[in-house]
């Protein structure tokens, strides 16, 4: 079975329909998205309806639950993350905000081979960054003493990531520690801090319970110094493989300055594909 594994949409229909159709000519049938269907861009509602037509099991980011509560004027955020929630929440209809409020924080999956999860920000259902070494052990443990979850896909810093942990019997409190050179190869240590696209990635471990897995598949609709990506997750031959792919950023960005509500939004997709 394979499943594309998406995130950060962030109403960036022209990215989201590019993306669908690269999954589409993959030959994948099976797509889970990790939340942050809506802000930044321009087509929230394009965005949201696709998602419910493909019928993409979906997580709440913190950009949907901010839209669909109304909330975005309590929260500290930047400049273009304010404008592109206060522009969403024109456009949402209140069977758009219910859909988005109604959003699991995390969903666990059932695979005949392996459980996986999908959460926003962290296995712990919130909103917070996995970046850290602090941050990513945090995680490790949760997944290991509280969720006995094998391999969790996390958004939210819109970066591709793939962090490794193993068992480690001998420090109990701590559960699990960070693999060392001497237990991943050469091509799994370059991807420790920042998984390059088009590589495929070991996750044996997952499936004989070996290792823990924490793996970031990257945005749809608003990287940041990286490609637009996606990852895809084969439980046959215990392998997850990023894919990148291209879309017209000129339409996007147009959407964008014909809704004139954000040019700081509009130059940021095509700035070294975000920042």
């Amino acid at each position: 079975m394979k499943y594309a594994i998406i995130s950060d949409v962030h109403s960036n229909l022209q990215a989201f329909q590019a993306a669908l159709k690269a999954i589409e000519d993959l030959g994948i049938k099976k797509i889970k998205c990790l939340g942050d269907v809506v802000g930044y861009n321009a087509n929230p509602c394009e965005c949201i309806k696709l998602v419910q037509d493909r019928k993409i099991k979906t997580v709440q980011g913190n950009h949907d639950a901010y839209a669909g509560y109304g909330s975005y004027e309590l929260r500290d955020l930047s400049r273009d993350a304010f404008d592109g929630l206060r522009y969403s929440s024109t456009l949402l209809s209140e069977d758009d905000k219910e859909w988005l409020i109604k959003m699991p924080h995390t969903y666990k999956i059932e695979n005949k081979r392996c459980r996986f999860m999908l959460c926003h920000g962290s296995p712990f259902g919130d909103f917070e960054y996995i970046l850290g070494q602090w941050m990513r052990e945090s995680a490790f443990r949760h997944l290991r003493m509280t969720l006995g979850i094998h391999l969790c896909f996390f958004g939210h810093t819109h970066i591709p990531a793939f962090y490794v942990a193993r068992e480690d019997d001998s420090d109990s409190f701590h559960g699990t520690k960070l693999v060392t050179d001497t237990t991943v190869s050469a091509a799994e240590k370059q991807l420790v801090e920042y998984a390059v696209a088009g590589r495929e990635l070991d996750v044996s471990g997952a499936f004989d319970g070996s290792r823990y897995y924490l793996i970031n598949p990257g945005s749809i609709g608003q990287p940041r110094g990286c490609p637009n990506s996606f990852a895809v997750l084969d439980t046959e031959a215990k392998t997850v493989r990023y894919h990148v792919f291209d879309y017209d950023i000129a339409a996007a960005q147009k959407a964008i300055r014909d809704a004139d509500y954000s040019e700081a939004i509009a130059i940021r997709l095509d700035k070294g594909r975000g920042y």
